[in-house]
This record gives C-alpha cells, sequence and structure tokens, in this order.
C-alpha cells in the first residue's frame, strides 16, 4: 500500500491463475483507510443469487465495517481464457471510478461511488475466499473440484499510480 490522500488514477494489468470459484475469491486494487473502511475494484467471485456465485468485475464499498456493491458486472464471456484485465480506479475528491478492460480492448465504464475515506492507501491485493461447504456441489455442476482446491492467485504485471490532484 502506498499514500494516496490527493486525486489520483491506478492503474493494473494482472493475470488470473484461475476462474474465480469459491465465494469471496477475488484479486484487485484497493483504496484503503481501515478494514472497515475502503473502496475497491476486484475480479470476484460474488454470492448474488439462489446457488450461490457468479463472476463479476465488481466496485465495493465498505464504510463503517458494512459492505455494498457500488456497480457490478457479470463476466460472461468478457474475461479472454488466459484470465487477464486491467483494471482502472480513480480518485477526484470522494467520487472514485472504476474501468475495465479484458481481451485488448479499450476501457469500460463499470461506474462510480462516492465515500469520505481519511488517510488513504491505495494499493494491490489477493484473497482466496471463503472456505466453500458446497464443494460436494462442483461434480454436479460440471466444475472440477481439483481446480477448486487450488490457490487462487494473481500475477500483477504492472502498477501505476499517477497524482491527478493539485
Amino acid at each position: 500500500l502506498q499514500s494516496a490522500n490527493t486525486d489520483w488514477s491506478v492503474e493494473s494489468r494482472m493475470e488470473f491463475s484461475k476462474r474465480p470459484l469459491k465465494i469471496d475469491q477475488q484479486g484487485g486494487i484497493i483504496a484503503y483507510q481501515d478494514d472497515d473502511n475502503y473502496v475497491k475494484l476486484v475480479y470476484i467471485n460474488s454470492g448474488k443469487g439462489f446457488m450461490g456465485g457468479d463472476e463479476y468485475i465488481e466496485l465495493l464499498v465498505e464504510s463503517e465495517g458494512t459492505q455494498f456493491s457500488a456497480a457490478n458486472i457479470k463476466i460472461l464471456g468478457l474475461v479472454p481464457d488466459d484470465l487477464a484485465m486491467v483494471l482502472k480506479l480513480e480518485k477526484k475528491g470522494s467520487i472514485y471510478t472504476a474501468w475495465y478492460a479484458t481481451g485488448g480492448k479499450d476501457f469500460e465504464l463499470l461506474g462510480s461511488t462516492d465515500v469520505v475515506l481519511r488517510d488513504i492507501k491505495a494499493g494491490l491485493f489477493t484473497c482466496d475466499g471463503a472456505d466453500n461447504p458446497n464443494s460436494g456441489l462442483f461434480p454436479q455442476m460440471g466444475l472440477n473440484a481439483a481446480d477448486a482446491d487450488k490457490p487462487f492467485k494473481v500475477k500483477f504485471d504492472y502498477f501505476h499510480i499517477v497524482n491527478t490532484g493539485n
């Protein structure tokens, strides 16, 4: 994490070792105040819906310990086979705007949120997710259980942070 208290733009190209199969497996960019207050742009297996998770690119906010999705897109067909993408998060005042690019295409706007954070640090992170109580469902759903047990890793090709404030 790096100090990031002005306006800025953060961009990183990342390659994922596998698709996120477990709930909350994720990797991406974070603007961090503390464990209860942050904004993050992630490729994630998010537990939405009846049967559990799907793959999303998501702009998540945690404020005073409560997390919510500010914007998301289900990525079915968006992420190429090499599981590479570029994520960009911009901060202007209290507005955070998220962008993504997949398959060598131009950036697409994901969305924005208005959040006041103090003593901000920006950086990269990955999380291997929660234990999956439904691991027995993988064979039934046509998923490879061996892949589910492999660690979720992210290779960050670069991390650029540009100060855009005065």
